[in-house]
C-alpha cells in the first residue's frame, strides 16, 4: 500500500521539511502542490534538496492557481489515485488559505491523514480523520545545512576552527580584565595584518608578550599567518561561543558553525559569526570583542548599527528569521544597573528590534550559555 506525502509549497519551507523528516522511511512517494510563483523561486526544489529526496520517489508536481478554488480542485482531480491502495499523508501548513481548504476538501474523499504544524514547539495537529484535533510532537532535528538548504543556499561552508576551547578561555580572561595599552597595541597590530599572508618574523614586543601570556604557539618554525592575525584580533571570541555551545550545551557540530558567508541570487554576500540550529529554529550570534571602534581621527563609533543591518538582511534578502544575539566584551551597564550613555541608544534600538545584547557582565557571570541565550528547554 503506497504511502504518499503531500506538501503544499509556500514561502515557509521548514514546516514541509519537518513533516518529511518526521515521516522518514515510512513514505513511498512525495507529491508537491505548488504554484507558478513558487516554482519560479525554486522553493519546492529547496525542500527536496534539504530532505535529499531521490528522484524516483518524486511524483510530478501539481501546479495550481492559488487564487482559484475551482482550478485547485481541477488540478488535484488529475492526480492518478488508486482508491484501494493509495494512502495520503497531507501537510496543509504551507500554501495559502484557499490551497489548504481545497486540499482538505479533496483529500478527505480518499484514504488520508491531514496534518497542520503550528510552528510552536514542533507541535503537529492531526485534523483528519477524527472529530477533535489530536496533537503530537514531531521527532525532528534539523541540522544547520538542512536549514540553510531549505532556504535556497548552496556552497554552505563555515570557517575552520583554529584552536581548542582552552585557548579561547585564556583570551576571554584577558579581555574581560580589560586590556592594557600594550595589549591593545598588540591586538591592533593583528587587526591591521588580517590580510597579510605571513606576519614578520620580528614581531612587536607587545605582541610577543601577549602571545607568551596566553600560551599561543609561535616562533621561527611557527610564523604567524593571516589566520592567526584574524583569530587574535577577534575571531577567537566566535570560537569561544562555539565551544561553549558544543561543550556545555551539547549542540552537535552538525548544527553549528562559525564564519559563514551566505549568498543568494544577486544579493551581496553577508558574513555571520556564529549560526546554529536548535529545536528546528535558527540562531545568529554576532561576536564582537568590542562594539566601540576608533576611526583614523580617533573618533569613537559604535558599530552595533552594522549588526542591525545584518539582521535585517537575513530577513529581507535571505528570508531567514533567526533569533539574533550580539555578544560583546564591552561593559554595557554601570554600577546602578543602568545602560552606559555611550551604549544607550544602540542598546535600546537592539532590544526594540528583538535583538538580545550580551555584554561583559553576562560572560563573567555563572550562568550557562543556555541561560544566556535563553535556549528553549528540550
Amino acid at each position: 500500500m503506497p504511502r504518499i506525502l503531500v506538501s503544499l509549497v509556500s514561502a515557509q519551507t521548514i514546516p514541509n521539511l519537518q513533516l518529511i523528516l518526521h515521516q522518514g522511511d515510512t513514505i513511498d512517494y512525495y507529491l508537491f502542490i505548488t504554484t507558478q510563483g513558487m516554482e519560479k523561486q525554486g522553493r519546492r526544489q529547496w525542500v527536496i534538496n534539504a530532505a535529499k529526496i531521490p528522484d524516483e520517489k518524486l511524483l510530478p508536481p501539481v501546479v495550481v492557481d492559488h487564487n482559484s478554488y475551482k482550478d485547485i480542485m481541477a488540478q488535484l482531480g488529475k492526480i492518478n489515485i488508486d482508491d484501494d491502495q493509495d494512502e495520503f499523508i497531507v501537510n496543509v501548513t504551507g500554501g495559502n488559505k484557499l490551497m489548504a481548504i481545497a486540499c482538505m476538501d479533496f483529500f478527505k474523499q480518499v484514504k488520508s491523514e491531514i496534518y497542520y504544524l503550528t510552528g510552536s514547539n514542533k507541535e503537529c495537529q492531526k485534523l483528519f480523520p477524527g472529530r477533535l484535533a489530536s496533537v503530537k510532537t514531531l521527532q525532528t532535528d534539523i541540522d544547520l545545512h538542512q536549514f540553510l538548504k531549505a532556504h535556497g543556499f548552496d556552497n554552505i561552508k563555515p570557517s575552520n576552527l583554529m584552536h581548542d576551547f582552552s585557548q579561547a578561555q585564556r583570551l576571554l580572561s584577558l579581555f574581560s580584565q580589560g586590556l592594557t595599552d600594550a595589549q591593545h597595541s598588540a591586538v591592533e597590530f593583528c587587526r591591521q595584518n588580517r590580510g597579510t599572508k605571513k606576519l614578520p618574523i620580528d614581531l612587536p614586543e607587545e605582541l610577543v608578550e601577549l602571545l607568551r601570556l596566553i600560551q599561543y604557539p609561535h616562533g621561527p618554525d611557527k610564523r604567524l599567518t593571516k589566520y592567526d592575525a584574524r583569530y587574535l584580533s577577534g575571531e577567537w571570541f566566535e570560537e569561544y561561543v562555539y565551544h561553549r555551545l558544543t561543550d556545555e550545551a551539547g549542540i552537535p557540530s552538525s548544527h553549528i558553525g562559525t564564519g559563514y558567508t551566505l549568498t543568494k541570487g544577486n544579493n551581496p554576500s553577508n558574513e555571520f559569526d556564529v549560526l546554529l540550529t536548535y529545536q528546528d529554529q535558527l540562531f545568529s550570534i554576532e561576536c564582537k570583542t568590542s562594539v566601540l571602534d576608533k576611526d583614523a581621527e580617533d573618533k569613537v563609533h559604535n558599530i552595533l548599527s552594522s549588526t542591525f543591518y545584518k539582521s535585517d538582511s537575513l530577513k529581507k534578502k535571505f528570508g531567514l528569521f533567526p533569533k539574533v544575539y550580539i555578544a560583546t566584551l564591552d561593559r554595557l551597564f554601570d554600577e546602578t544597573d543602568q545602560v552606559l550613555p555611550e551604549m544607550k541608544s544602540h542598546y535600546e534600538r537592539a532590544t526594540k528590534g528583538g535583538i538580545t545584547v550580551l555584554g561583559r557582565r553576562e560572560f563573567q557571570s555563572e550562568k550557562s550559555i543556555s541561560e544566556l541565550l535563553n535556549l528553549p528547554s528540550s
